[in-house]
This record gives structure tokens, C-alpha cells and sequence, in this order.
């Protein structure tokens, strides 16, 4: 029920508290996989005792760091095609690479 309910809610304060304190690990994911707040995900990524929940954080914290670009605000292409940029290798297996 507690999950259900965890499911629904956008409050980002009630959200974070249930993502470190809620006694159950599947609530703490499910408040996790919501969260927004980079330190916050941080932390649980490095301290939460569940291997799960850690690395729902880790790939919340990825997609975050390398969110889809809006096509509107995307650099025009020019006859030498799309711009050239270079995308850090980011994975939530190597947490350790990810940027700062």
C-alpha cells in the first residue's frame, strides 16, 4: 500500500525523506526513481544498506547528468553536418568516471 502510494506523489520533500527512511527497500527505490534532488541521490547511492536502491540513485544521477536534449533548442546542422560534441562514457556501473 505504502508503495502504491509512493508511486503517486510529486512532493519532493516527502519524497526525499521517504527515500532515506522508509524501513522497506522496494518504497525507497519506488521514492528514488522520483527524485530529482542530485546531492540527495548522491548520498543514497554511496550509503543506502540496500544494493537495489543504490543503484536505482546511480541511474537516476546518470540520466540526469545526460538528460535528452530539446530538439527546438538544438544547434542547427550546417553541410558539414551536426555539431561535434563529446559526450563523457557514462555508466552506472562505473559511478566512479561520472562528472562532478
Amino acid at each position: 500500500m505504502r508503495l502504491a502510494a509512493v508511486e503517486r506523489l510529486t512532493d519532493q520533500a516527502l519524497l526525499a525523506k521517504i527515500a532515506v527512511e522508509d524501513k522497506a527497500w522496494t518504497v525507497r527505490r519506488s521514492a528514488v526513481e522520483r527524485l530529482t534532488d542530485q546531492a540527495l541521490l548522491a548520498k543514497i547511492a554511496e550509503e543506502d544498506k540496500a544494493w537495489t536502491v543504490r543503484r536505482a540513485a546511480m541511474v537516476k544521477l546518470a540520466y540526469q547528468a545526460v538528460k535528452p536534449i530539446d530538439q527546438e533548442a538544438a544547434a542547427p546542422v550546417t553541410e558539414e553536418g551536426p555539431p561535434k560534441t563529446e559526450a563523457p562514457e557514462l555508466s552506472p556501473w562505473n559511478w566512479r568516471n561520472w562528472p562532478k
